[in-house]
């Protein structure tokens, strides 16, 4: 099942992705299938002799990717709305506690999307 994924030694990836891939860095759904070139366009093989699991695997995984990356996004931006909090909380202490609160709390999920990150990308990597 996994040999017939890692037979390909290119993805869509290497070979350059699709637009939004490429300006964006948004991941696309076929980042961690094979591919193969047909008529000079990158068009990736979907498997689905025998059971298809290490194909439906690797869409899965791409999708947890975009979900992390738009995760990642929110993230950032939950940070700097607690420092625009911050900035108009005219030193009341209420306001600045719930103003630290938001951006610590926007850290910590900004974390936790890294370290997915890392997670999903080696274990897809490790199929290709």
């Amino acid at each position: 099942m996994l040999q017939t994924l890692t037979r390909f030694a290119a993805t869509c990836q290497d070979l350059g992705g699709s637009l939004p891939d490429r300006i964006y860095g948004i991941p696309t759904w076929y980042k961690y299938l094979p591919s193969e070139d047909v008529a000079g366009k990158c068009s990736p093989v979907i498997d689905l002799s025998g059971d298809g699991q290490a194909s439906v695997i690797a869409i899965l995984l791409a999708v947890f990717d975009i979900l992390i990356f738009f995760a990642g996004l929110i993230a950032v931006g939950y940070v700097i709305f607690g420092a625009i909090q911050f900035m108009v909380s005219q030193g009341e202490p209420d306001k600045i506690k719930n103003a630290r609160n938001t951006v610590m709390n926007a850290l910590v999920g900004l974390v936790l999307v890294l370290v997915s990150t890392v997670v999903v990308n080696l274990i897809g990597n490790t199929l290709t």
